[in-house]
């Protein structure tokens, strides 16, 4: 079966507002059996949702909006799908209950527009809005179904979690199983060209890829699990080194799971990324369990005093070089006694770079019982761009440490 999703709202055009619902709405989608063919995102007017729907539903069985169910103005798009699909509209007394007593438990007051906000198709099946005031609805028609939901993604995902996907499973056919296989340190074009020269597949699963930012992600679509089973384990087996983990696993999740079964700890110096490793790694929940500490050494004195910089390399190498980021990392070794330590160093730009050192040159340094190895890059970007990446192959740099 065949499902369109529409995203409707002026703010999601302009830019302000990111649209991460279509995402979530698509894989949701096709693990339930449903082969989602169209995205399309048009702005809160009548005419333009009318002409859309009625075009959507000469194509698709399904259809799901988000956005356009509140209580102002603009809010028209339950009452554009019910003249597109010409459906009478009526008052939902018991929607209108539920707005009632989210105002009062909050001691707000409710205004006239929330009324506009009970009235849906006669045939709906009303969706409850257990984080707003705007319920959504299933709507069932001659022609197509449709789903719509609420803009923001703390009420969507909810709503459509625990209301639309029971009547979901009732209309798809056959679920799809999704397993999406993260890769790090391999262009997409590479892990493409790899794979049809590596992998033949049996027409039962099919196999894609896509970029998230600075990873690969292979995607493995079937309704077969042991089909995706032996291709996961074939793609493993080609891309060992590369792998970092299964669908929306990344680096620093990986670093402190890998850390934290192994009871080591982890202390930083950072110069050029100026304590960006350090925070990606404290968003993983557990992760005080493995950082030590982190220090940002961002001037050469800073160097010098807190990691013990000798300042004849600084003078004779400069502070981007493999010496400083040898001792660099060696001071913090000395310093924490940690199990491993990170130092990197570097030219974010846009400004400081030269014919040899240009900008997006780094060092990056690891120091555990093993030894010290020094890592040279050449990262191409703009300066924000240049730290992630810096950042990312400095905790790539941790994970091979226990693959090799």
């Amino acid at each position: 079966m065949k499902a369109a999703i529409l995203t409707i709202g002026n703010e999601l055009l302009s830019g302000k507002t990111l649209n991460t619902n279509s995402q979530f709405l698509s894989v949701q989608l096709n693990s339930l059996g449903f082969e989602v063919v169209k995205h399309i995102t048009i702005e809160d007017d009548e005419i333009n949702i009318i002409k859309t729907i009625d075009e959507l539903a000469n194509d698709v069985d399904l259809i799901v909006t988000t956005g356009g169910l509140g209580p102002t103005y603009d809010d028209i798009t339950v009452a554009s799908i019910a003249k597109s699909l010409e459906c009478e509209m009526i008052f939902f007394e018991n929607v209108m209950k539920d707005i009632k007593e989210k105002f009062s438990k909050y001691n707000s007051k409710m205004g006239q527009n929330n009324i506009s906000q009970a009235y849906f198709p006669m045939e709906s099946i009303i969706l409850k809005n257990r984080y707003g005031t705007a319920s959504g609805m299933f709507l069932k028609h001659e022609k197509v179904s449709v789903i719509s939901l609420p803009g923001p993604p703390n009420e969507n995902i909810p709503m459509f979690n625990e209301f639309a996907i029971p009547l979901l499973q009732k209309m798809g056919n056959g679920k799809i199983i999704i397993k999406d296989i993260v890769i790090f340190g391999v262009g997409e074009s590479n892990v493409e060209e790899i794979l049809s020269k590596e992998i033949q597949t049996n027409g039962n699963i099919r196999i894609a890829t896509y970029i998230k930012p600075r990873y690969v992600i292979i995607r493995l679509t079937s309704k077969d699990n042991s089909n995706i089973e032996k291709y996961s384990k074939l793609i493993l087996k080609i891309f060992d080194k590369n792998f970092v983990g299964f669908n929306d696993m990344n680096l620093e999740k990986n670093v402190v799971e890998l850390l934290k079964k192994r009871h080591l700890n982890l202390s930083l110096a950072e110069s050029c990324t100026g304590g960006m490793i350090s925070s990606m790694i404290v968003n993983i929940p557990g992760s005080s369990e493995i950082l030590e500490r982190s220090i940002v050494t961002y001037s050469n004195k800073a160097k010098v005093d807190e990691l013990n910089v000798s300042t004849q390399s600084l003078e004779t190498y400069g502070a981007v070089s493999e010496v400083v980021a040898r001792e660099m990392v060696e001071g913090l070794y000395n310093k924490t006694k940690s199990d491993i330590c990170i130092s990197i160093t570097g030219i974010a730009g846009p400004d400081g770079g030269t014919k040899d050192k240009p900008v997006g040159l780094t060092y990056i340094a690891i120091k555990s019982s093993k030894g010290t190895v020094v890592k040279k890059y050449n990262f191409f970007g703009d300066r924000n761009t240049t730290r992630h990446k810096a950042a990312l192959y400095a905790l790539n740099l941790i994970r091979l440490e226990f693959i090799e």
